[in-house]
């Protein structure tokens, strides 16, 4: 990683941690006493915090090498992994995570150098900052599908990681990192079916000139898009998008504030009009979100024109060809695929949609 991109991320993790140290300075005695709302507890070699509902794991025996998390105690479920639970835990080499954690706290198996392997359930929601940063010799991660949320440097440091080929990495349907730098003034498309941009995802990545985000994209995370000091045209393609609500989010730099000169693109009265306009950067209407103009179902329209043609197989043999270059609305792949039972797109679609421009009757093909 560049010098210059090492010392700028240890900056602003100083400054966060100094925020945050200053934060929990001016925290009300009366607040204090509200969050202590909970029993500390052991249970084996653990030890956890049991609030009203559900149950943190806050710590282990520091001997321990192998620990299964219990998905219940007492009839309480174990829904979170706390900060720091397993907090340079040198000698831990194998952990079971149950299916009924939603969250892993920040620092919460950080510098766990013994450890190998791990199975994050589809359960698991959101990863914390610096989560299993250090864990030298972890190669072998299995991710949820469905994760949205994993924070920065969440997996720096690992086996996993250093393995890695530069680009831009992705934890199940999430973009996680970009490891190494674009191409200068690049044009990027992220993949179709991502779900998430990751707190810090495109973090300094200079060169980027343009990027497309997919209306698959729900949540773009903390810092996804800061110091790119060259991203001109940023298109965010889903208009109920969840933007951070900072302007660290998407900017050009930082010096007294922080500073955005290009253009966000996306629909009439999406979150990312909204977006812009509270911070006062510069916004470029797409027109009509698709949701309220497409909303109906025309199998064999993937063009969504209102008409079934030879035009419709085209764009879906170019799509499965090049789907980067020859992109399909999320209407457009619904109307596509009609044939095999909501199976995916394929060129028995387009063959399909021929049947149907010549006037033959395909009704048995079509999605149930």
């Amino acid at each position: 990683m560049n010098l210059m991109k090492i010392a700028s991320i240890l900056l602003v993790s100083i400054m966060s941690l100094s925020v945050t140290s200053a934060y929990v300075e001016c925290i009300s005695d009366t607040t204090v006493l509200a969050k202590a709302d909970y029993s500390e507890e052991t249970y084996e070699n653990l030890t956890y915090r049991q609030y009203d509902e559900y149950i943190a794991v806050t710590g282990c025996d520091d001997s321990a090498e192998s620990v299964k998390i219990p998905d219940n105690i007492n009839g309480v479920p174990v829904t979170e992994i706390g900060d720091n639970a397993f907090l340079e835990h040198k000698n831990l080499n194998d952990v079971e995570i149950p299916d009924t954690i939603k969250k892993i706290g920040d620092f919460s198996f950080r510098e766990c150098t013994s450890l190998k392997s791990i199975i994050i359930p589809e359960s698991v929601e959101s990863i914390g900052w610096f989560a299993f940063y250090g864990c030298s010799k972890l190669e072998d991660i299995t991710f949820p599908d469905k994760l949205v949320r994993i924070s920065d440097h969440a997996f720096a440091g690992t086996a996993w990681y250093r393995s890695k080929p530069e680009g831009l990495i992705y934890i199940g349907k999430m973009a996680y990192y970009y490891k190494g730098y674009p191409e200068r003034y690049c044009s990027l498309k992220i993949a179709d079916g991502t779900l998430g941009l990751a707190d810090g995802a495109f973090y300094f990545c200079s060169d980027i000139k343009e990027v497309t985000v997919p209306e698959s994209v729900e949540v773009i995370d903390s810092t996804a898009f800061y110091l790119c000091a060259n991203l001109e045209k940023l298109t965010i393609l889903n208009p109920e998008c969840g933007i951070f609500d900072e302007p660290s989010t998407i900017c050009n730099e930082f010096m007294a504030a922080c500073y955005y000169g290009g253009v966000i693109c996306g629909y009439e009265n999406s979150t990312a009009q909204e977006y812009a306009e509270k911070y006062g950067y510069m916004f470029e209407s797409l027109g009509e979100s698709p949701s309220n103009t497409e909303s109906e179902t025309l199998y064999g329209d993937a063009n969504c024109d209102g008409e079934i043609s030879v035009a419709d197989a085209t764009l879906i043999l170019q799509y499965i060809g090049n789907s980067d270059k020859y992109n399909l609305s999320e209407q457009g792949r619904k109307n596509a695929d009609i044939v095999g039972g909501n199976d995916g797109i394929s060129s028995v679609d387009a063959l399909a949609i021929q049947m149907i421009d010549a006037g033959m009757s395909i009704d048995l093909f079509k999605s149930e």
